[in-house]
């Protein structure tokens, strides 16, 4: 997931959805140009935010800060792009004119997971995270770079953390229910699985680990009903068919 001046963004069964970025205050500064402004504003429009960015950019009339917190916003409409490998150049050179920015890192960080740099990832997310200890975003994140590496006790301690800062987040629910069907608790599974879909109906991936959680549990025919509303919903992804076609097979 990015944290930007914007929004929120794992791969195959064990990775599906990074929770995105994280979004970032406009500055104080007097050369915050209504342009910069503009682009800040055109978050859940990344296409025209990246064009309204680079006109700020190359104006060149913003302060260090500014400029900075200019290319973390164009950086986060490449995230939700999925242009990863843009979205770092632009997180770089954010870090080099504003070091150490933890909501920058923690965006380069959700960035380097979805190119699957796992371990440039979890560098930028345990800095992040050091230096903005309350940042639900990463710790998510951060739960599901060690969910994907198998380290499933440090997975849950993040996801509770994340969870603690934002109880009704269903990208943190849906990643705690994967981390416990790892450790074997299929019930807490299916509680955290449902509340997913409670606060993201709109996610297909919440109905895909509710999917995964009733299917752990042996109840096939409310697994195909969450697998179905998922395809409902993102008819063209192909793993929330393969999984509707392992239960007709088991079925028969």
């Amino acid at each position: 997931m990015v944290l930007s001046v914007s929004n929120r963004v794992i791969s195959g069964v064990a990775a599906m959805f990074a929770a995105g970025a994280m979004v970032f205050a406009a500055p104080a500064s007097a050369q915050w140009s209504d342009v910069a402004e503009a682009c800040y504003q055109s978050e859940g429009e990344p296409s025209s935010a990246v064009i309204l960015c680079t006109q700020a950019i190359e104006a060149g009339d913003l302060d260090d800060e500014s400029l900075a917190l200019t290319y973390s916003n164009r950086g986060n409409s490449y995230y939700d792009l999925g242009e990863y490998d843009r979205a770092v150049g632009d997180y770089n050179i954010a870090l080099d004119l504003l070091p150490g920015d933890p909501v920058t890192l923690s965006n380069r960080g959700a960035a380097f997971l979805e190119l699957g740099q796992n371990a440039q990832a979890l560098e930028d997310l345990n800095e992040a995270i050091r230096l903005y200890p309350d940042n639900p975003v990463a710790l998510t994140n951060r739960c599901w770079i060690h969910a994907v590496e198998g380290r499933f006790e440090l997975a849950r301690f993040d996801c509770d953390e994340a969870l603690g800062l934002e109880p009704e987040d269903p990208i943190a629910l849906a990643s705690r229910a994967y981390v416990f069907m790892q450790l074997g608790d299929v019930e807490a599974a299916q509680v955290d699985a449902d509340q997913a879909v409670v606060y993201g109906d709109h996610l297909w991936q919440t109905h895909f680990y509710r999917g995964l959680a009733y299917e752990s549990a042996g109840d096939l025919t409310r697994a195909a009903e969450s697998y179905n509303r998922a395809v409902d919903l993102a008819p063209d992804e192909p793993r929330i068919r393969q999984k509707l076609a392992e239960i007709g097979a088991a079925e028969q």
